[in-house]
């Protein structure tokens, strides 16, 4: 999994600025996504909890993706904003009834991957009816596509991991890994976004 974050973010360095509209929100996203899992591997060896840095980490990211999905589709922005809103209001009542970050907010979690998928189906349907370029040229497509294969799977594994976990803690464990392989693929296929904006092909839309 981190290989496959490593290889993304060097792929997304050779991506100039000017020509890729998410270019710094997604080096933002991949640079602290990498620091968090190199830094909570690094912990649990140690044998120190990392649900708070993942709880911390959780609203972050989601608002970066909505803000690179808002950038991609800026006459939605307005819709985009409101899912938004609904997402961190979500996490911040989520946090606030739970009293503490120790534990993790997976209400919070949930909704917020509920939001983004939604968001981001809409957003590859409308490349897909609106597309001057094949899809395989866009370099959004595939970005969105992994980040959609992430969150979408996220939901029904950790809603299972919930019900699951205080009858069979193995059970929970084994569906856990199963997010690591999702993270694989979305930075698999974030480094094939990467590579398809750094040949400087125009962006989704024919633009």
């Amino acid at each position: 999994m981190i290989l496959t974050m490593v290889m993304a973010y060097a792929m997304l360095l050779r991506v100039p600025r000017s020509t890729w509209r998410v270019h710094d929100l997604l080096h933002i996203t991949t640079a602290l996504a990498l620091v968090l899992e190199v830094v909570g591997l690094a912990m649990m060896k140690s044998g120190y909890g990392t649900i708070v840095l993942y709880n911390i980490f959780q609203p972050l990211e989601f608002i970066l993706i909505m803000g690179m999905i808002a950038y991609s589709r800026p006459e939605r922005r307005r819709g985009i904003a409101v899912g938004a809103l609904i997402g961190m209001t979500a996490w911040v009542w989520c946090w606030s009834d739970s009293g503490s970050l120790d534990f993790l907010l997976i209400e919070g979690a949930l909704v917020m991957a509920l939001v983004l998928s939604f968001t981001l189906m809409n957003t590859l349907w409308h490349m897909a009816n609106t597309s001057a370029l094949p899809l395989a040229q866009v370099p959004e497509f595939w970005l969105f596509l992994g980040i959609l294969v992430y969150f979408g799977g996220l939901m029904p594994v950790v809603g299972m991991i919930r019900f699951v976990f205080d009858e069979d803690p193995k059970l929970a464990g084994r569906l856990w890994m199963i997010l690591p392989v999702l993270c694989a693929i979305r930075y698999s296929l974030t480094t094939l976004a990467c590579h398809v904006a750094a040949r400087k092909v125009p962006t989704a839309h024919g633009r």
